[in-house]
């Protein structure tokens, strides 16, 4: 690549946990094409378990680190500092803090970088946020008209802002995307999964990937498979994630030894092959869920609540329902039961390959930054 067009580009976020934002900035970094452009990554909170993977790909990583909640004099003084120190063509916001920390950076530059930022949430209910975020989308859609580009990773999140008064102009979707080498069927892994998990070999199982968050609704899930298994008692259920285990109290009543409560799991493509469904249950927030093309990458059907994207992505490979409705959850794991699942993720993972490849995704970001769009 000539020297003229190298591009440096500074990314902000709240930190470097497991999360939607989180994974897609690691996976753009990790499957970045122009690799003569120079990437550096802003953590405005202390940084999180996806720090080693930024770094092993070649990308330097700064940290404030400021506490939950508003910045500190402090906080905004060392914000500052690394603006000037950093000096980027491109700042790229994640999220609403990274967002606003990225159009504070800008400012103290006079304007001379691109701004993007990087909305990855929907919104069914303002109410159903917390003080602060509310606070935080409401001072976004003022400050909207600054960007260059908002990116969305789905048309729900794009619709329900632009609803709250963000800049229309200024839409760009730019989807989530999947490593395809990684998520992928592996029908061979199914018995010794199955086996691991205490799962019986003939046993339907319906598999749930999500931490504990209200957001999630892990009661509708549950309350849903409470009905199914009335019906289908051989079905098992696994629920994967932070705080999804018997030591949370609020799971506590859920003892049916159906249903496998597994807190946190590694290796989550190996999870996958032990499922024949892949169930989302979220009431809100979601807009792009990637559990949803991860477990359509690995040949497992879905369904899903009808939240954000949910429904484009899925398309005609599963099934979509309304959110907080655990009989229609119910109702759609034995209706897609009776249909050829084999065939069903087959057409899944062609879905997330034609439309979803981390690379496809990757270039759409890559041309933004070369100020190609």
């Amino acid at each position: 690549m000539e020297e003229e067009s190298r591009v440096k580009i500074c990314h902000v976020i709240t930190d470097l946990s497991v999360g939607g934002a989180e994974m897609m900035l690691t996976k753009l970094l990790e499957h970045r094409r122009r690799t003569a452009w120079e990437h550096e990554v802003i953590s405005l909170m202390p940084l999180g378990v996806l720090e080693k993977r930024v770094i092993a790909a070649g990308v330097r990583v700064h940290t404030l680190p400021m506490r939950r909640g508003f910045p500190s004099p402090r906080d905004i003084r060392r914000l500052n500092a690394l603006a000037r120190a950093r000096s980027p063509d491109v700042l790229q916001g994640w999220m609403y803090h990274g967002n606003l920390a990225a159009w504070r950076m800008w400012r103290v530059l006079h304007g001379k970088p691109r701004l993007y930022w990087n909305i990855r949430h929907s919104i069914t209910r303002l109410a159903d946020e917390k003080t602060l975020t509310r606070w935080l989308i409401r001072g976004g859609a003022r400050l909207s008209t600054r960007p260059h580009k908002i990116l969305y990773n789905s048309e729900a999140a794009a619709d329900q802002h632009e609803a709250l008064g963000y800049d229309a102009a200024r839409r760009l979707i730019i989807p989530n995307g999947f490593d395809l080498a990684r998520w992928l069927p592996e029908p061979e892994k199914r018995a010794a999964v199955r086996e691991r998990f205490g799962l019986p070999p003939d046993a339907v199982v319906i598999g749930m990937v999500a931490r504990f968050h209200p957001m999630k609704d892990h009661a509708t899930l549950l309350r849903a498979a409470t009905i199914h298994l009335q019906r289908h008692p051989n079905t098992r259920f696994v629920l994967a994630g932070r705080g999804v285990d018997p030591a949370n109290p609020a799971l506590s009543e859920w003892t049916d030894e159906r249903i496998h409560l597994l807190g946190e799991q590694e290796d989550i493509a190996g999870l996958m092959q032990a499922c024949d469904l892949l169930a989302s249950s979220s009431a809100w927030g979601e807009a792009f869920p990637n559990v949803l093309g991860e477990a359509m990458a690995c040949g497992v059907p879905c369904v899903a609540t009808d939240v954000g994207d949910a429904r484009r992505i899925i398309g005609d490979t599963g099934r979509v329902v309304p959110a907080r409705d655990p009989q229609s959850l119910a109702e759609a794991w034995t209706d897609l039961l009776g249909d050829d699942l084999q065939a069903l993720g087959v057409a899944a993972r062609r879905r997330v390959e034609e439309r979803y490849p981390i690379e496809r995704i990757v270039d759409q970001y890559e041309t933004l930054y070369a100020g190609e769009t």
